[in-house]
Formats: structure tokens, C-alpha cells, sequence
């Protein structure tokens, strides 16, 4: 079997072993989606198999702004590549 590797700046973490950090901040989302402080969101999700997902909800009016903020993800994680 190959090893892994990581992308540059990022760790590689046991299958199956959660990431304090993104727990956190899912966790601070779903604060805020409680409160009603989300008008739209947009996810992308790889699983420990490579399995991917992605998807978009949002309120009403949100469309746009929120394909101007994936956009912008886009430009900084690619960046981040990029800079490591």
C-alpha cells in the first residue's frame, strides 16, 4: 500500500479520528444557523474514503451572494495550494 502523503499544510489524520478544529467550527456554524444568523450556505465534504459531497441551501434573494462567496473559496484554497 502507498503511504499517504498530505498536502503541503495540511495533517494527515487517522480514518475515523476526529478534527478538533473542524468540530469547532461546525459547531460555531450550527450556533449561528440556530440563531438565524445563516441566510445561505455552501458545503463540500470528503469522507476518510475519498467519498466527496456537496451542496448549497439558502434563503431566498441569497443566490447570488452565495455564488460570489464559493467563488471566493475557490480563489483563497487555491491560493492556499499554491502558497502551502
Amino acid at each position: 500500500m502507498a503511504d499517504i502523503v498530505p498536502i503541503r499544510g495540511m495533517e494527515v489524520r487517522p480514518a475515523g479520528e476526529p478534527d478538533p478544529e473542524m468540530v469547532q467550527i461546525l459547531e460555531k456554524l450550527l450556533a449561528q444557523a440556530r440563531r438565524g444568523e445563516i441566510a445561505a450556505i455552501g458545503y463540500a465534504v470528503v469522507a476518510p474514503n475519498t467519498e466527496i459531497a456537496t451542496g448549497w441551501l439558502g434563503l431566498s434573494g441569497t443566490r447570488y451572494t452565495l455564488g460570489g462567496a464559493i467563488g471566493m473559496l475557490e480563489l483563497r484554497y487555491r491560493h492556499a495550494l499554491v502558497q502551502g
